[in-house]
């Protein structure tokens, strides 16, 4: 018996126009909360464009292929750390490969992790990625959104 895989890829576009982000990529294997959090983020007008992946392996496909065409990747990568197939680990280790064969593709795009872990231990692990921008409790929420937002604008003023 062959077991189908869902697939979420949508890409929608903010009517508000006034974000400075103009593209978050979501990745989470929960139908959910993919749909809370792009809601979330569109409420605030966080980006212009979103685009959400259930399978990190397509969305690893999608950046590869941008990265090859010399397309724009994604300002930010929303990324769940608990999936099957490949975990946000291995996500970002092979991040780490296509900035290797892609060298300046990925400068301007910033990793959030995502997770349910509540222990410190294990967050502090995360924290060694130097990938990752920030880790944040899912789904988000609107005090995340706002504080995320805060952090995205000094990093930015800082990088100036």
């Amino acid at each position: 018996m062959r077991e189908e895989v869902c697939i979420y890829f949508v890409t929608m576009q903010n009517l508000g126009g006034n974000a400075a982000i103009n593209e978050v990529m979501l990745i989470d294997d929960e139908p959910i909360d993919l749909f809370i959090n792009e809601r979330l983020l569109k409420a605030y007008s966080f980006a212009k464009r979103y685009i959400a992946f259930e399978d990190a392996l397509l969305a690893l496909k999608e950046l590869r292929n941008r990265a090859g065409s010399g397309a724009v990747l994604p300002d930010i990568i929303f990324l769940d750390y608990f999936m099957p197939l490949i975990d946000g680990f291995d996500f970002v280790s092979r991040i780490k490969e296509l900035e290797l064969e892609f060298p300046d593709s990925f400068s301007g795009t910033r990793i959030i992790m995502l997770t349910t872990l509540k222990s410190p231990e294990k967050r502090k692990k995360l924290e060694e990625f130097e990938r990752i921008f920030a880790i944040m409790s899912k789904p988000l929420n609107e005090a995340a959104v706002k504080d995320l937002s805060g952090r995205l604008f000094q990093h930015g003023q800082n990088q100036s």
